[in-house]
């Protein structure tokens, strides 16, 4: 895959690209999360995922503007799995949406961790416990589900966070994925993860290349993301 650009002499530095991946059991409000912490709504008739969604957003983290990419993963069931592992291997952190609500909490928290294993060296992990607002509150497995998120890291990543939220009220969402952004910054400026990289500018910008290879679809993601946030400025082809 590879980068070139229309005028070069007009070319700024590249832009920083963090991708986080969202995953979990079906139907925890990982959609909804995503939807609150970006826009501050919530939908009670949202449809459930099919496959995956990315949007790409700017941040401002640590003083820097960066882009973005979050990736809305289906639940995780069997024929989901894949499409959620894929994603995890060009991500810079996974994000575990939990239901609270549910009898099988423990287990499901459990399950979706495995998906650490796919991340690069160095990723954050966390788990955000949805549906605070809830009176299932009380009777979930807090303690143990905070044991689980600190012991899931990837090689070399810091230990697991784990932070309760609503989706449905906002509680907590915002600044818990915050935190997350903010602690894939800290591995960045460690040099013990490596963000993707691609120029922006007020020139054209075109990105091509050929994709043969499933490592290389949110390469292929983020650009065409980024040129439907600057049609003016990026284009892309594959």
């Amino acid at each position: 895959f590879s980068l070139r650009c229309v005028h070069r002499h007009h070319c700024r530095m590249a832009q920083t690209v963090t991708t986080v991946v969202f995953a979990g059991p079906l139907k925890s409000g990982k959609t909804s999360l995503l939807n609150q912490f970006l826009h501050g709504t919530f939908d009670q008739e949202l449809r459930p995922t099919v496959d995956i969604n990315c949007v790409v957003q700017k941040q401002e983290i640590a003083g820097r503007q960066i882009h973005v990419q979050f990736v809305d993963t289906a639940g995780i069931r069997e024929k989901a799995k894949k499409s959620a592992t894929e994603s995890c291997a060009a991500a810079s952190a996974l994000v575990v949406v939990v239901d609270l609500s549910s009898h099988d909490v423990e287990a499901e928290t459990q399950r979706s961790l495995e998906l650490a294993a796919d991340l690069p060296a160095g990723a954050v992990v966390a788990v955000l416990a949805n549906k605070m607002d809830t009176e299932a509150v009380s009777a979930a497995p807090l303690q143990a589900l905070q044991a689980l998120t600190q012991r899931a890291s990837a090689r070399d990543g810091p230990s697991g966070m784990f932070r309760t939220v609503s989706a449905r009220t906002g509680e907590n969402v915002y600044g818990a994925v915050r935190d997350v952004l903010a602690a894939v910054q800290k591995q960045i400026s460690l040099g013990k993860l490596h963000a993707v990289e691609l120029p922006v500018s007020k020139q054209n910008v075109s990105v091509v290349g050929r994709i043969n290879d499933s490592r290389f679809h949110h390469a292929r993601v983020i650009a065409e993301n980024l040129a439907q946030m600057y049609p003016s400025i990026v284009s892309a082809t594959v």
